[in-house]
């Protein structure tokens, strides 16, 4: 008589053993019924243990935060799955606008003779030209028109053009950053603290001091005047170290 080994089963705890309810809240004094079900099966004996655990208590609740770094300024609008355990994932939608710390200083920028940044100008100047022409009456934009505007290269930048300007700069900055996060493993780039770190050493242009020409035993100065253009407190401090053994002198400021 020829005996015949049965082949192991391979089966999953769930389709062995189920409990319910899995979780739930059980108010103060009060009981519930748990059902523990056994699916027999041939040829298996199984030991399985059911941890119990409860979180927080009466008034308490489970807070999951969830934070988004959108990377690039503007305004973004994402959605993506979260799931917590043997939970349904649960779909959540963001929606804000990214933006970066900004301060305007009342002196011109370095700008002429950088292609770089006579192209950003030049783009963001005929945007708001447009929109400009769109929203001003006929009458308006010819009295406007008539006026010989000053040269951007040359002259103090206004707040709001220095803005969309030093934006579209971050925003090239951070999309070639993120083309080179993204370029390599993820198990490379998750915690690379270096890429991290050249997102926020994005280069903008330079400002200009000029004293023009300065007599001999003579001590000029200028008072700068710095204001905060963007949408949350700005901390910034000079670097004297720079200036040193230049003849320039620049008092300690610390905001």
């Amino acid at each position: 008589m020829q005996s015949v080994e049965a082949e192991p089963v391979s089966l999953g705890m769930e389709e062995v053993f189920n409990v319910l309810p899995l979780y739930g809240v059980l108010q103060p004094g009060k009981s519930e019924w748990v059902m523990f079900t056994f699916f027999g099966h041939a040829n298996i004996v199984v030991h399985v243990m059911a941890l119990c655990r409860g979180y927080a208590g009466p008034g308490k609740e489970q807070v999951l935060n969830v934070y988004y770094l959108p990377g690039v300024p503007g305004a973004f609008c994402r959605t993506f799955q979260i799931q917590v355990g043997h939970l349904e994932p649960e779909e959540i939608s963001l929606k804000g606008e990214g933006s970066f710390l900004s301060i305007y200083l009342d002196l011109p920028r370095n700008i002429k003779g950088n292609e770089k940044y006579e192209k950003v100008l030049k783009e963001v100047i005929e945007k708001m030209e447009e929109d400009s022409q769109r929203e001003e009456a006929a009458v308006l934009g010819a009295a406007v028109a008539a006026e010989p505007p000053p040269d951007p290269l040359e002259a103090v930048l206004d707040p709001g053009l220095q803005m969309q300007m030093e934006r579209l700069l971050m925003e090239e900055h951070a999309l070639e950053q993120q083309k080179a996060f993204t370029s390599g493993p993820p198990e490379a780039t998750a915690f690379d603290q270096h890429a991290r770190q050249r997102l926020l050493r994005a280069e903008l242009p330079e400002y200009l001091l000029d004293f023009g020409y300065v007599v001999l035993g003579n001590t000029p100065t200028h008072v700068v005047r710095i204001t905060n253009t963007g949408q949350f407190p700005a901390s910034f401090r000079t670097d004297r170290r720079v200036l040193r053994d230049t003849g320039f002198q620049l008092c300690d400021v610390e905001v």
